[in-house]
């Protein structure tokens, strides 16, 4: 029994340098997995909900536009969004890190309205251009 609790026939007790290295080397495999997976999650439930967030704004500017028209367009996004949009004049709305409506020099984020004729471009984008979502609307 001594023998076996001894490792095998070894006379001294504790662990050799390479069963500490293979031990550390598992630990280390093992958190940086873990490490990466967590990253990743995180990542996707951030892009997740900005993408969300943006497509609940993009359709309630499209609902807007395809309900009213002139002032009373005017009026509606006056009570959305706080600015002053008429039918036909192209816009930029800028959002914080929070999704809060900013001065572009705080933007993380922004959308432009692009009329043209009876058509409504769409687009949310990152302030380094990058696409978040797009639509395009024809009333």
């Amino acid at each position: 029994m001594a023998k076996v609790l001894n490792h095998g026939n070894r006379k001294e007790k504790g662990l050799t340098l390479i069963e500490v290295v293979i031990a550390l080397g598992i630990v280390v495999t093992v958190s940086l997995a873990t490490v990466s997976i967590v990253i990743y999650s995180s990542s996707s439930l951030q892009s997740s909900a900005r993408k969300s967030f943006f497509q609940h704004e993009i359709d309630t500017f499209a609902d807007l536009y395809l309900s009213y028209d002139g002032e009373n367009y005017q009026k509606a996004m006056r009570t959305y969004t706080g600015e002053t949009v008429s039918v036909g004049t192209d816009h930029t709305f800028y959002y914080d890190a929070a999704y809060r409506y900013s001065e572009e020099s705080a933007a993380a984020y922004y959308t432009v309205l692009d009329f043209e004729e009876n058509n409504l471009h769409l687009g949310a984008y990152k302030m380094d251009g990058t696409t978040i979502l797009k639509k395009d609307i024809t009333k």
